[in-house]
């Protein structure tokens, strides 16, 4: 864990800390005009802190996403409606406010339509 150095602030400042155990990043603030007295943050090494890790972007589901998000599944395909059948076989429907096992199918593209029956989000599991 890296040493804390108490720095003073005498106006608005923020400092971001990112622990490398566990990568949380914790936000101080501090400000003089409360108290009139600047109050001490203690600071870490700048080496230390590195930028949050962005999940890959899987352009698959992405499509599959833009294709359903706003309609609904049907028989037929039209503008407000997409066919079953048009949808990848490995799929899984899973229905507004409906229990599903958390096994993982890296193949597998969720479907989860809204209460009124639309495609509101779409994953991958």
């Amino acid at each position: 864990m890296p040493s804390w150095n108490p720095i003073l602030l005498p106006t608005l400042g923020t400092i971001t800390y990112s622990n490398i155990t566990d990568s949380i990043s914790l936000k101080l603030k501090a400000t003089a005009a409360i108290s009139g007295m600047p109050h001490a943050v203690y600071d870490t090494d700048l080496e230390v802190v590195r930028p949050a890790r962005e999940p890959p972007v899987d352009h698959e589901v992405e499509e599959w996403s833009n294709k359903l998000k706003g309609k609904k599944l049907g028989e037929t395909s039209d503008s407000k409606t997409f066919a079953m059948c048009d949808l990848p076989p490995d799929r899984r429907i899973i229905g507004f406010r409906q229990a599903f096992t958390l096994e993982y199918c890296r193949s597998r593209i969720n479907i989860y339509p809204a209460e009124d029956g639309t495609v509101g989000f779409v994953d991958r599991g």
